[in-house]
């Protein structure tokens, strides 16, 4: 990561006029890559799939009433499903993907008295072992603040989540802008695995942040910052982070401001309060 020599960069935007940006990058395989873009009719999250070889991009078969984003997907029994995430839904939405050639998914997860239930999930990051299914997370009710450790005790085929854990951000260490967001999933750096997280000291998901996957403490202190992916003074981000899976390629994402998109805001505000 701190050599750029040698390497070659590929720009992905928007799908369409209209949508508007391309964040959350997140490879289905070496040549696949899902992310999140916002229609501009609705304010809503999309997922998008966009092919690195064809250029090809198609939307997923998603309810268009919800919002979609941090889309990324796990394997059980050769069996792959997707996760993202949506506020509509109370955050953690499971698919399973039929096909994956022509990403036909069916939802497959709809229990509502697990304990996750009981919170708004943000940036959902799913952890399979040989004896249980993990959720890692934060929350609305817990802010920028806590990350949640959920686990599925009935199985790896029946996903129903018991909280087993909360870690605190102290707040000298979230007030220089670390938050406990997740930024993707495990990253390799320097031989050592983290969890790349989110900082937000000048604005949402303004730089990176990696959280060692062995710590096991309550509390997070200003010692486990790592490293910092800092943002240019006229751009944000990054504020995701994901290896394709044969690690030769990295995604991340980033925008400079732009005040179209303050403009939409105002319209998609104004629209739902005269719908």
């Amino acid at each position: 990561m701190e050599s750029a020599k040698n390497l070659s960069f590929l720009k992905i935007s928007r799908p369409d006029k209209k949508h508007i940006i391309a964040a959350d990058p997140y490879f289905l395989t070496n040549n696949m890559l899902l992310f999140e873009s916002i229609s501009t009719t609705t304010g809503r999250g999309c997922i998008f799939s966009y092919d690195l070889i064809s250029g090809e991009y198609n939307s997923l078969d998603l309810d268009p009433l919800h919002h979609y984003s941090f889309p990324r997907t796990f394997i059980i029994d050769s069996r792959t499903y997707l996760t993202l995430e949506s506020h509509t839904q109370k955050g953690l939405s499971i698919y399973l993907i039929e096909d994956m050639n022509t990403l036909s998914i069916k939802r497959i997860y709809t229990n509502k008295y697990s304990a996750e239930r009981d919170y708004t999930i943000i940036d959902p990051v799913i952890l399979i072992d040989k004896e249980s299914v993990r959720l890692l997370c934060t929350s609305i009710e817990g802010k920028d603040h806590v990350r949640h450790i959920f686990r599925s005790t009935k199985g790896l085929n029946q996903f129903n989540f018991t909280l087993e854990k909360n870690i605190y951000i102290v707040p000298n260490v979230n007030g220089i802008g670390k938050t406990m967001r997740s930024a993707g999933g495990l990253f390799t750096y320097r031989g050592c695995e983290y969890f790349p997280m989110q900082m937000r000291s000048k604005s949402y998901g303004d730089g990176i942040w990696l959280l060692d996957k062995s710590y096991n403490n309550s509390k997070i202190s200003e010692t486990n910052e790592l490293v910092n992916f800092s943002s240019e003074s006229r751009r944000i981000g990054p504020h995701t982070l994901n290896y394709s899976p044969n690690r030769e390629i990295l995604a991340i994402d980033s925008y400079t401001k732009d005040l179209a998109l303050s403009y939409l805001k105002i319209k998609w505000f104004l629209k739902s309060i005269y719908n």
